[in-house]
């Protein structure tokens, strides 16, 4: 005869902030990592029913956007305590989970994570009629 047992944790999920921002708006979101945790830095992008995408990628002397993200648009910082992604003229198409992890080459740790929702109108644009839709 086997047993199980099964354990319980006082522990408490972290939740997930939401923020709601307008078509065209701005938004900074922030990442608290101190230097040690700054060794190596990812923030991240997971739009609704999609795979995780990766926005930029940094350590303590160089932050990288990836290439779908290296526009005008979108801007990364590190700071004493924190890195900071900012998103600016915000589309429908930036609607999606936000996560930064940080740390060193062999412990990674997700330290902040947002749910961005963008309040607005969708556009179509037909090729076959050549208009937008509204």
């Amino acid at each position: 005869m086997r047993s199980f047992t099964l354990s319980q944790t006082n522990d408490i999920p972290h939740q997930i902030p939401l923020e709601v921002v307008e078509v065209g708006g701005n938004i900074t979101l922030h990442c608290p990592l101190s230097k040690t945790e700054r060794k190596f830095f990812y923030w991240y992008k997971q739009p609704l029913g999609h795979m995780l995408q990766t926005v930029s990628s940094g350590s303590l002397t160089e932050q990288k956007l990836s290439e779908q993200f290296n526009n005008n648009r979108f801007n990364l910082t590190a700071g004493d305590s924190q890195c900071s992604l900012t998103i600016k003229n915000i589309s429908k198409e930036d609607e999606a989970m936000y996560f930064c992890q940080g740390g060193t080459a062999y412990f990674q740790h997700f330290a902040a994570g947002m749910y961005l929702a963008v309040n607005g109108k969708l556009c179509y644009y037909s090729k076959r009629s050549d208009k937008i839709f509204r």
